[in-house]
This record gives structure tokens, sequence and C-alpha cells, in this order.
């Protein structure tokens, strides 16, 4: 064969492989190993393990590098759903649908608090960049953000970044009010298919509406780590997906430009995107949500980042220190060039969940309420599928029949337990995380929690994770049995920071902190004994000992820690000291450990320890994390 048509046919094959590389395709595809792509296996598998995600996926060039949890399951979204609304609107620009300029008077928007003519004025670009000027109540405003609220009035239209979700949710009402048509739908047809996601149905969006504040509805996805991947790439390609502009170009750049800085000097924000200008002297454009969760865009590195955190069970669980993670996954994890010929295979697929085929006879049974404890759920029925409805908030799930009267609750992975009657009609159901957790719950409410925790054991080999004696003693807690023991159980079991975390918080309301530090000191013995070097348990055992025993300190002591140690302040009160960073920062009561050791009061992921000279000076503060990271500051005063 001639040299110059060999050459040419290589050529070819390389463009092949590299336009699939952008272009995932149905399945995805994996890099063999991560060094494949240049990153390390081990510092991956570190970071995840200790970032307390339950979903990441790293991808590069098109390929996943990287996966770690539960990356097929569908988790919520939260705040990530407004960079998912800001595709939509720039779709339906580029196609005329929605024209930006528009105000609100023209679109004939108001709402339970009547808006004024000046807020009237607003146009539906100002809502984009969080710049209405409107400031009333709206719906799933948090604490926080009622807080930060600004004065009614206090600004015009396009003059004040505010993070609002009057004008989130409000673009939700203005979408479907220009399209006539529904954002599910919208996402579901211009979007998840076209760059087949795998996971994504329509049942995964629905609408909050919280009527006593406000008309306009909040819109929730839930979506796996893989779907949002995708949905990253589309952005990382710039709209393109298999040769096709799914998203204009210019709406890429333009909802992903710096258009306010916001209250964090680091970031600012672009039409329903967060931005840095500045991460290690790069560009990067995120979505982010509730529980830290972020879809990462890396343009120089051409990489995506999902990181997801299951806030179904417990809506405070969250991504331990995210900019931490980031930062080693995205820079330190990264070890070398990518091989010239990497090796791709197939991304696992989970294994599937044994089921049985419910015939329609039975399925008519199961469509009504139930009752739950106190609460009322619902079973509707859609496309053939029996689907949990008014359970887990506004949020939509599928059962998966087990056996005639126990089913599996998909994304919120749960097990339902219906009770049958004497026609064997079902009447009402419980709730459990796991087939152990279920038969330990009904030994309790036979038997009695003594005779639960004296059992423990043989159940124990069969539990996954915190999350279900978590559950469990939820349960218990609903039917007026005290589940402290179980909450000790699973601190002696899964010994991690939201485990102990989580039953420091439930003792504090119950008990003493003595008797607390007493049951910690017990927990961290008895893991020794059997021979378990725990770090968090360590941690936790000195943090509440310190509190519920503090040690007094001398005035010459008092008088060597006391100072500016740049923006961290070391204060004295009576006979106490008090640590506050920053002008204006909270100010924390300091317990000593040991020698230049200290604790927090109501801190317990960081703990502050002095360095001194040789002459017993001290020269700095040295922050530690639970973590293991830390940072030091110098004495300047």
């Amino acid at each position: 064969m001639n040299i110059r048509i060999m050459l040419l046919i290589l050529l070819f094959v390389q463009v092949l492989i590299n336009s699939n590389a952008q272009n995932p395709t149905k399945i995805w595809m994996k890099y063999k190993t991560p060094e494949e792509a240049g990153w390390s296996s081990e510092k991956l598998e570190m970071v995840s393990k200790n970032s307390n995600a339950s979903s990441i996926v790293l991808v590069y060039d098109g390929i996943i590098v990287f996966t770690y949890g539960e990356y097929w399951r569908r988790f919520k979204l939260h705040s990530m759903r407004k960079s998912l609304l800001s595709a939509l609107y720039g779709i339906h620009v580029e196609n005329g649908s929605i024209d930006l300029t528009k105000t609100l008077e023209e679109l004939d928007i108001d709402d339970k608090t009547p808006l004024t003519k000046q807020e009237k004025k607003a146009q539906i670009i100002d809502l984009l960049k969080a710049r209405s000027g409107v400031y009333i109540p709206s719906g799933q405003e948090t604490a926080e953000m009622k807080n930060a609220r600004p004065k009614r009035g206090s600004h015009t239209r396009d003059t004040y970044w505010y993070y609002n979700n009057w004008d989130f949710n409000v673009l939700g009402t203005i979408f479907n009010q220009e399209t006539k048509s529904d954002i599910f739908e919208e996402f579901y047809y211009n979007i998840a298919l076209p760059i087949n996601m795998q996971d994504f149905r329509l049942i995964d969006g629905t609408y909050d509406y919280e009527l006593q504040y406000t008309y306009h509805p909040a819109y929730p996805f839930k979506m796996s780590g893989r779907d949002m991947a995708r949905f990253g790439q589309l952005y990382l390609q710039k709209g393109k997906w298999d040769g096709k502009q799914i998203i204009s170009e210019d709406w890429i750049i333009q909802s992903t430009t710096s258009w306010s800085k916001t209250s964090n000097s680091k970031q600012s924000y672009g039409y329903l995107w967060w931005i840095e200008e500045n991460f290690y002297g790069l560009k990067i454009f995120y979505a982010a949500g509730h529980g830290r969760q972020i879809i990462g865009v890396f343009p120089k590195q051409n990489a995506v980042l999902v990181i997801q955190a299951d806030t179904y069970t417990n809506i405070n669980n969250s991504v331990n220190d995210l900019d931490g993670v980031i930062e080693n996954i995205i820079i330190h994890s990264k070890i070398s060039d990518p091989k010239p010929n990497p090796k791709y295979i197939p991304l696992e697929e989970p294994n599937e969940l044994p089921t049985i085929k419910l015939p329609e006879t039975e399925k008519k049974k199961y469509i009504k309420d139930f009752l739950t404890g106190d609460s009322v759920f619902r079973i509707t029925k859609i496309n053939n599928d029996l689907i949990l409805d008014n359970y887990h908030y506004f949020y939509k799930f599928r059962l998966l029949p087990i056996t005639e009267t126990i089913f599996y609750v998909e994304d919120i992975d749960l097990l339902l337990y219906f009770e049958l009657d004497e026609n064997n009609v079902p009447i009402n159901g419980t709730f459990h995380k796991s087939e152990a957790t279920a038969e330990l719950y009904n030994l309790i409410i036979e038997k009695g929690i003594k005779e639960g925790v004296k059992q423990f054991s043989k159940y124990r080999q069969h539990l996954r994770n915190r999350e279900e004696l978590r559950f469990l003693a939820k349960n218990l807690e609903n039917k007026n049995i005290e589940s402290t023991e179980i909450l000790k159980l699973n601190a002696l079991s899964f010994p991690d920071y939201e485990t102990l975390e989580q039953l420091k918080d439930e003792l504090s309301k119950k008990i003493d902190l003595k008797t607390t530090a007493k049951i910690f000191t017990q927990i961290s013995d008895t893991l020794q004994n059997n021979g378990i070097k725990n770090k968090y348990a360590e941690w936790f055992s000195q943090l509440v000992n310190s509190q519920a025993f503090p040690k007094k300190l001398s005035e010459k002591e008092i008088k060597k820690y006391v100072g500016e140690y740049g923006p961290r302040h070391i204060i004295k009160k009576n006979t106490s000291l008090y640590y506050y960073r920053g002008e204006k920062g909270k100010t924390f009561k300091l317990f000593k450990i040991s020698d230049n050791i200290f604790t927090l009061e109501n801190i317990d992921y960081f703990r502050i320890q002095f360095e001194e000279d040789e002459n017993g000076i001290t020269t700095k503060i040295i922050g530690c994390y639970i973590n293991g990271s830390f940072d030091e500051t110098i004495k300047t005063k």
C-alpha cells in the first residue's frame, strides 16, 4: 500500500478516535485506569473516601477517568437546577421564543406580595443575572437567604447582585409561559435525549408550590452523576454534541461570563452559573447545589467533575471540604500527560435488582393513600409503573416489587414493607433502609431495645453504611422508643465524621455534656481495644472531654496565647480565651486539650494548635481540620 495513503488512513482513524472521545456514546467509555489519562488512582481513591461524597465522576477528553460511589443513582440536585434552566433559556433565546429584554410588566408577572411599578421594570436578563431588585418572599428560600435579603426597594434593577430564589423561581414561570411548554419536558426532549442521558426521566422533575408565600414554584430535579457529567460535557463542548449544536456557542459564552461579583471574593456569577476567574490561574465555571454538590467545567484542563451528596435521609449531609476535594482531584491527582494511545473500557453498569412481575390486579390494590406513622403517602401509576408520591417532599419515586408485599423505592434507596389484612389487601406501610434493619426494627418493637442491642451482632455484617442505622433510629423515634443505643451502635460500626457528629448532636439534646463525654470515651476505647485506631473517634472524644471537663488556664498561659496572628485573633474574656477570624468574625470559646492544642465551642471539624519558639513564645497558629488538612498564620502582634 502507498505510504501516503497509509498515513492518511492512520490520520483519519486518529481523528475518529478523538471525535468519539469528545462525544460520549450512549454508554460511557472509561479509561482502563486513571493513569491512562494522567491521573493517579491512589490519590483519587484517597480523596474520594475522605470526601463524604455519594457520587463522583471525573471526565477528561469526553472519556470517564474515575468514578466513585453510586454514579447511576439519581440524587437531588437542589440549586444545580438553576444551571439546567439556563441551558433551556439558551435554546429558546436562540429560536426567538424568549426575548430577554421583556419586563415583568410586559410579561404580566406579579406575586402574592404585589410588585411595585419600580420592581416590574426588571427584565428577564436581570433575573438570569440575579439582579432583579425584587426582594420579597419566595419558594425554597433558606433562613440564610432570608437574613441576607436586602430591604425592599433598596436597589433598582441591574444595580445589585443578590442570590435570589425569587428571581430563579420566576424564571421558571416565565419559561413555561413564553414557550407554552414545561421545563421538564423541554429538558427531557431538547437536552436529555439528544446527549444520550441514561437515567433521567420526566418523573425526575417536579414543581414545589409554597402558595403561602408565592405563586411561583421551584422546579427541583433529581439526576445521576453520569448524566450530570454529560450535561457538563455539553457545556465543555460549547453546546455541540455529535455534530449538532444543542445550545448556541454564543449562549454558552454569555451565560458563563462574569456579570457580577459575589459576596465570596473568589466567585462571580453569570446567567445562573458560578464562575471562578482564577482557579490555579485558570477560569472555571460550575453549577452548585446544597450539600456542596457541583457540576464543574474546566475548559483548559478539558475536564468535567461531578460531585454529589445524598440528602434524602439527612438534608444536612454534605461533601467535606469541597474546595479541597476539587483541588486534590483536578490539580494534585493529575500526575502526568495522558498516554499517547490510551486504552478504554465500557463504564461498569450497576447490578440489576432481582424483582418480580406484579400482575395488574395486584398493582391496583396499591393505588391509594397509605398511613406510615403519623404521615400519609400516596401510590399512583405512571406508564405502567407504581409511583411513590407525597412521601419525601414533592419528589416521585418508582416502586420495584421484590415480593408481593415488599417494594424497593428507587433513588431514595428504601424498602417499603406492606401489612395485609385478612383479605390480603394492603392496609399500611413501613419504610426501612435494608432487610437487616427491618428485622431489627421488628425485634425491638416486639422485645424491646435491650434485646435489639443484645442480638445486634448477627445483623451488623449485613449493614452497608451508616444511613441504615440512622434511619432505624428515626423509625424508632417515631414509635416513641429511645434510639440513643442504636446511634451508639452506629458510631461503633461506622465511626466516620458524620456518624459521630450526629451522635454528639443527638446526645447534647438528651443528656448532659459530662455523660456525653463518657460515652465518647467508651466508643474510642472500645474501638482501640478491638484493634481499630480511628482518628474520628479520638478527635470527638478529645473534643467533648475538653469541653465537659475544662482545664483551667493560668494567667501565664493566657498572656502567652493572646495576640493577633494575621487574620486570626486570640482574646481574653474574664478567665477564658476566645478565638475569631477576620475583622467581624464570630467569636468561639477555646478549650484546652493539651499543651498548645485547643478545641472551639460549637465547631466540630476544626481545632487550633499554637507553635512556640525555643524561648516558649508563641509564633504562629496552625488551623487543624479533621480531614487532615491544615493552614498556618504567623503572629503579627
